[in-house]
């Protein structure tokens, strides 16, 4: 991620900004709801969402390489480790995911 960090809002979209201008280098639309967690390291980018699912995004092209279905409710938090996060969700519940095969 370097010198970027990326946000997640209400309008369901998530912004990668340059730390060093203030700058916005992208946006990334897909989620249908409010997004609530992401996180990013090196070229990957996780968000979660009231949609309640996640998404994989690639940082640099901005393209969403997964959807990730499972919980019934608004994923609330997440933390990326390596190629695995592990999402909470409002439906009580942890799941964990591997973010290079979805």
């Amino acid at each position: 991620s370097g010198n970027r960090i990326v946000s997640g809002s209400d309008d369901n979209t998530l912004k990668v900004w340059s730390a060093t201008t203030g700058k916005c280098l992208r946006s990334l639309v897909g989620h249908t709801g409010g997004v609530w967690s992401s996180q990013m390291a090196n070229n990957v980018i996780v968000s979660g969402s009231t949609d309640r699912t996640l998404k994989v995004w690639n940082a640099d092209s901005g393209v969403c390489e997964h959807t990730l279905y499972g919980h019934t409710s608004t994923v609330r938090c997440m933390h990326l480790h390596n190629n695995r996060v592990v999402s909470g969700s409002r439906d009580a519940t942890l799941r964990m995911w591997d973010v290079e095969s979805g």
